[in-house]
């Protein structure tokens, strides 16, 4: 009796031994999916459920906005009902469900910002020539850049409306928050352009000194709206940033090289993970991934850590991450062939889990243990 339950014990010991050390660790399993020859991937709803990007397979030079599913894979959003002699559209962004995506369209002979959704097809926002870079989460406001040189915040309500900022600049909002109340994005400026941050109540704001020269951008935003991630030629190391109005500009790599491009695209929905692509001097361009935990990494070396074979892939640029930062998307190279690509880590177990799989196994030895004690009691 004493030896069975010596031997239990060490047991139960050494399976939550076991389970504590999944937990400690940085283990994770991981799923890697090809969209198909010929596409670029550019976004992601934040469930993390809906894929948007591009398909240049068919008539050359007329490339279709698509959206992707693992159940139902690639399915096109088509063209707008008067599409023109060049018939064209694109898939930039999407909203936290994927039911509203963003980009540009060929509307008679002319391309404009545009919007989708399943009920409406592809509609125009505004009547400027532009394209639209981001949308809110909840899909109710549209932002971007027209030819007329400035940058633009759409509703229903209140149409395209440009956003203020320096007069004779050429402007580009690139994303904007859950809401819609903020918007991040560039403005020229003599001699380099600049990153600003808009808000509805207090306007446009340059992100960086009015005497500062070397450029900077603003490129993507968390859910919030107090964090913004893009690129800052004044910071010390990497140019990449990561800024709360609290630690102001940070470094995505401090000891980085200066002469990188590194272009932060997209951010989970609190900031803590930050996707884009790093292309050093005269070198190839490479996706990265960047967490508070484990600083700038290759995705590529994320992705093999997780048993992912990545054989005859190169991964150029990571565009878009979900709201939990465990999906990521983007394009790169397959076999020669440009492809998009989707990817998702599962993150190592949690304490809570942890916990209630230890609690399991001792409920479970108890009840074999009292078992045994009626057994015996019958017995006497």
């Amino acid at each position: 009796m004493r030896g069975f339950y010596f031997q239990n014990r060490i047991g139960f010991l050494f399976v939550l031994s076991a389970l504590l050390g999944l937990w400690a660790g940085d283990v994770r399993a991981g799923l890697f999916i090809g969209l198909g020859a010929n596409t670029s991937a550019t976004a992601i709803s934040g469930d993390g459920n809906v894929v948007v990007g591009t398909n240049s397979s068919g008539v050359p030079g007329e490339p279709r906005g698509f959206r992707w599913t693992q159940a139902g894979g690639p399915v096109s959003i088509g063209v707008s009902a008067s599409p023109g002699d060049f018939p064209i559209s694109t898939a930039d962004a999407v909203n936290a469900d994927g039911s509203v995506i963003v980009g540009l369209a060929s509307f008679g002979n002319f391309t404009k910002p545009s919007r989708w959704t399943a009920a409406t097809g592809i509609q125009p926002v505004g009547d400027f020539i532009g394209r639209a870079y981001g949308v809110s989460g909840d899909g109710n406001v549209v932002v971007g850049a027209t030819s007329s040189a400035f940058s633009f915040r759409w509703t229903q309500a209140t149409g395209l409306i440009q956003l203020d900022s320096p007069e004779g600049s050429f402007n580009r909002a690139n994303a904007t928050n859950q809401d819609g109340s903020i918007v991040v994005g560039q403005t020229s400026g003599s001699p380099t352009n600049h990153g600003f941050r808009w808000d509805s109540s207090t306007g446009y704001h340059r992100i960086d000194p009015a005497d500062q020269i070397p450029p900077s951008d603003a490129t993507a935003i968390s859910a919030d709206g107090s964090v913004m991630a893009g690129f800052n030629y004044a910071l010390t190391g990497s140019s990449g940033f990561r800024w709360t109005e609290a630690g102001g500009f940070v470094s995505l790599d401090p000891s980085g090289d200066p002469s990188e491009v590194i272009y932060p695209n997209s951010m989970n929905s609190d900031g803590s993970v930050i996707v884009g692509s790093r292309t050093p001097l005269n070198g190839e361009s490479h996706a990265f991934f960047w967490d508070q935990t484990h600083g700038m990494r290759s995705l590529e070396t994320v992705l093999t850590g997780a048993g992912i074979d990545l054989s005859g892939w190169i991964l150029s640029e990571a565009t878009g991450v979900s709201a939990d930062g465990t999906i990521i998307v983007g394009s790169g190279i397959h076999n020669g062939t440009p492809e998009g690509f989707f990817a998702a880590l599962v993150p190592e177990p949690s304490a809570v889990c942890v916990v209630g799989m230890a609690g399991t196994i001792v409920l479970m030895r108890r009840r074999r243990s009292h078992g045994r004690c009626n057994r015996c009691q019958a017995a006497m």
